[in-house]
């Protein structure tokens, strides 16, 4: 007996046991094994139950070259062979399992092995069935009668003829491994180019055409491993207990895991491959793929695959991981990245990809990536992670991170008088996560580089964070920022972008860009963040959120591109309560011949420094327009606004609604033309401080901090500014309408008490009126002063003035200057040196109560 010992290892989980390397019955339900020489089995008997046929082995495992045979001769009627394994022993594959009624063909059989001691595909592992397969670790199949056949039981089972509805896995359900050489695909360009095997090859775990290939255990592992079902359907799950679903469909089955207590994780390593596309029949589509797991990872360049060449549309492949997904790196060759991956090339429909976990990481190259290279519409990219997002790291060849959908031409080349080359709509990405952060070139796109149309962006996000950019990409005339973007490269329009966050942060040359390189136009961007947006930068980098035309460099516009680009740029609406830039930029532009889109701002506070700007300008056509709503806008050390038009476009023009504006260090609000006419600029507000009007060209190359809307050529624009009305009322006292009647005020008499007394002092030499001559008579003087007593007067301070806040302002007429004023109050005093008799009378009366 040939015993071969073998370890199953994945992540934290190590399972050793030794296994025999044979087949052998259990002789629970009459299962007969028959050994052929070179390590052959042939399996009859059993028994079958309508078209169920069951079988039972007390081991099961097949040595290199070996096979196993299920000889159906005498159970012709069986559509589904359901076998189990009891003896406690892993099955170790590595030969060839065989469904026949004749010994030659493969009969249309589906085949359940189920082993709760493990299973283990080796790298020459075959299945040649005409049905589908399910490779499972599950205790159990349960059926729609209620009945269950168990692997863990060797009593003699009750059978049945219903459909199976589940598997049943304990709390301790063991591992499935597949092992193998790896895939051998390649790309010519990992960019622009299909995934292609460089040799036709077979190899690996594969069922019939149009079928499902299922492997559901506890803990799985693909190492290097292939597992493929063309146009069929593949299900890889990994369960620590509980129940997994079974609806049999026209492919085979489908799994549902929501009856599953817990998950395990799944590990794709060294260039495994999980692939549903067909490679020679174009008649048909690509199949489906489900992967269910808690934590699953894709390393070394291994792939999960969907190429669609026939004319139906391809299945989806969905990936669920309860906690973290996964996906680092390349293969050796540096072509191929880790990744979920859905390709077109004929007339049908790309797969959509739908991802969703607690925790995605993609490092050093992974995608997620919907590719058409056809007429076909792309796939839908929807990915939500819970808890974060984290996308960073590059390739050793400078490969980034990519979730994405891209459309391709069969050339690169632009031309305005060349036939449009009818490529598909790329597919819209759909991110929902509580914390996005991207670095390193990552890259969330949806790309068109045909004629049609590129496609829409939408992240949701608590809090979005972009940094970083590449220089020295695969392709040597692009640098690669850390991007969300939106793009198409020929005649197609650009998507949109929607992002809605509470705090957005670009940082060091990070971007937000919609954009078409060529004929069409660009997409809108519409940001909603409801706390604050920040983009700040290193010197050398320039953060962005724009909508272009053009925008290649010089070299690359003079390869790809003959004349120049066309189209009008998308808009741009920014919502948030803080605004700051800081070597950064938000802007409409068109480097070709159309106009720039609409730019509009509604915050509370904008603050734009260092370098940074607010624009919306264009080579040669109309310059666009700034709307800005803010409580405060703050400009220092060359923060501009510009809305300037090249060649014979007019400036556009620029409306800033805000109580305060303050602009310093060379800060400039310009709507400038060259040939055409300058833009129209109106500031309405309470206050503006630093900034002047100035009928300057280049108002960046003074000190001054200026507003113009100038034209070297023609009419210049207007510059209007708008202050509210003072009130004139303002700082003033109302006064009575009810005079007093002085004679009321003189008192009849005063009362005499304790401590009073009544002066006369005459008038003092005074004359009775101007006219009446001074008296003269003798005078006689009486010192009455009291001798030693001196007397000394207090001399009164000069009371300093008092700060008084100002109540308005206004602008002197010449010299432009602005001045704080304050209006003088008006005191009313009323001093009584003798109160009437009737108010001493009503004193005296409350004094006495």
């Amino acid at each position: 007996m040939q015993r071969a010992l073998f370890c199953v290892g994945l992540s934290t989980v190590l399972v050793c046991s030794s296994a025999s390397a044979q087949v052998t019955s259990d002789r629970s339900i009459g299962t007969s094994v028959t050994p052929l020489p070179g390590n052959n089995f042939v399996i009859t008997g059993g028994r079958a139950e309508g078209s169920n046929l069951f079988h039972s082995f007390g081991s099961f495992s097949i040595p290199t070259g070996g096979s196993a045979t299920f000889n159906l001769l005498g159970t012709q009627n069986a559509s589904t062979i359901f076998s189990r394994v009891t003896g406690g022993t892993v099955s170790n594959i590595d030969g060839r399992i065989f469904a026949t009624l004749d010994g030659r063909t493969p009969a249309p059989v589906n085949l359940f092995l189920m082993n709760p001691s493990g299973v283990v595909f080796g790298a020459n592992a075959q299945l040649i069935i005409g049905g589908s397969f399910v490779g499972t670790t599950a205790s159990s199949i349960r059926f729609a009668d209620g009945f269950e056949f168990a692997a863990t039981n060797t009593t003699p089972p009750l059978l049945t003829v219903s459909a199976p509805i589940g598997l049943q896995f304990g709390q301790n359900s063991s591992a499935i491994q597949v092992q193998g050489g790896g895939h051998t695909l390649s790309s010519q360009n990992p960019l622009l180019a299909p995934y292609l095997p460089t040799r036709f090859s077979l190899a690996g775990l594969r069922v019939a055409p149009g079928r499902t290939l299922a492997l559901v255990g506890g803990e799985v592992a693909l190492n290097g491993g292939i597992v493929a079902a063309a146009g069929g359907r593949v299900e890889i799950g990994s369960v620590g207990a509980g129940q997994v679903g079974i609806t049999t469909t026209s492919q085979g089955f489908e799994l549902d895991y929501s009856g599953a207590s817990s998950l395990r994780n799944i590990q794709m390593s060294q260039r495994s491959l999980i692939d549903v596309g067909w490679l020679l029949d174009q008649s048909r589509s690509a199949g489906s793929i489900q992967i269910q797991g808690n934590n699953i990872r894709l390393s070394d360049g291994s792939v999960v695959l969907s190429q669609n060449r026939g004319s139906l549309r391809a299945g989806e492949i969905t990936v669920r991981a309860a906690e973290r997904l996964e996906l680092v790196g390349t293969n050796p060759a540096e072509t191929i990245s880790s990744g979920l991956v859905s390709e077109t090339s004929g007339l049908g429909s790309n797969s959509d990809l739908n991802v969703s976990a607690k925790e995605l990481v993609m490092q050093n190259g992974g995608i997620i990536q919907s590719r058409t290279f056809s007429p076909a519409p792309g796939g839908a990219v929807t990915v939500s992670a819970t808890d974060f997002i984290e996308m960073s790291g590059l390739s050793p060849s400078n490969l980034f991170n990519t979730i994405g959908s891209t459309t391709f031409a069969t050339s690169l080349l632009v031309s305005p008088s060349a036939p449009p080359i009818t490529t598909g709509i790329a597919g819209d990405v759909t991110i929902s996560t509580q914390r996005l952060s991207m670095r390193d070139g990552s890259t969330i796109a949806a790309l068109s580089l045909g004629d049609s149309a590129g496609g829409n962006i939408r992240v949701t996000s608590d809090v979005t964070e972009l940094s970083g950019i590449i220089r020295n990409v695969p392709e040597p005339i692009f640098t690669m920022p850390t991007s969300l973007l939106s793009v198409s490269y020929r005649r197609g329009n650009s998507g949109t972008i929607n992002l809605n966050t509470r705090t957005l942060n670009l940082r060091d040359g990070a971007t937000i860009s919609t954009t078409n390189l060529a004929i069409g136009n660009s997409g809108s961007v519409q940001i909603n963040a409801s706390e604050s947006i920040q983009m700040v930068s290193q010197p050398g980098t320039v953060s962005n959120i724009t909508s272009t035309v053009g925008g290649l460099n010089e070299f690359a516009r003079s390869i790809l591109i003959e004349g120049k680009p066309t189209g009008n740029a998308g808009a741009i609406t920014i919502n948030t309560p803080s605004l700051q830039l800081n070597r950064s930029v938000i802007g409409v532009g068109n480097y070709g011949i159309g106009s720039a889109g609409m730019l509009k701002i509604n915050a509370n506070a904008v603050r734009v420094s260092n370098i940074s700007g607010i624009s919306a300008e264009t080579l040669s056509g109309e310059g666009g327009n700034i709307d800005i709503k803010a409580q405060t806008l703050v400009m220092r050390d060359l923060g501009f606004i510009v809305t300037n038009a090249g060649g014979t476009g007019n400036g556009g023009n620029i409306t800033i609604d805000t109580p305060l504006i303050v602009g310093l260090g060379n800060s400039n609000i310009i709507a400038n033309a060259i040939e055409g006419r300058g833009g129209n600029i109106r500031i309405t507000t309470q206050g503006i401080f630093g900034l002047a009007f100035r009928d300057l060209q280049d108002p960046q190359n003074v000190p001054t901090n200026d507003i113009t809307a100038s034209s070297e050529i023609s009419a210049n624009g207007t510059v209007e500014i708008t202050t509210p009305g003072v009130d004139p009322n303002s700082g003033l006292i109302e006064l009575s309408e009810d005079l007093i009647d002085s004679s009321q005020q003189v008192a009849k008499g005063c009362s005499s008490a304790p401590g009073s007394s009544f002066v006369v002092t005459g008038r003092g030499g005074i004359p009775i009126n101007p006219q009446q001559e001074v008296f003269h008579a003798p005078t006689v003087w009486s010192d009455l002063r009291e001798i030693g007593r001196s007397t000394s007067a207090i001399q009164p301070s000069n009371p300093s003035t008092p700060l008084v806040e100002a109540s308005t302002w206004q602008r002197d007429p010449k010299t432009g200057k602005v001045e704080l004023i304050a209006a003088k109050p008006m005191h009313l005093m009323s001093i009584e040196t003798c109160a009437t008799s009737n108010s001493l009378d009503q004193h005296r009366s409350l004094s006495s109560r």
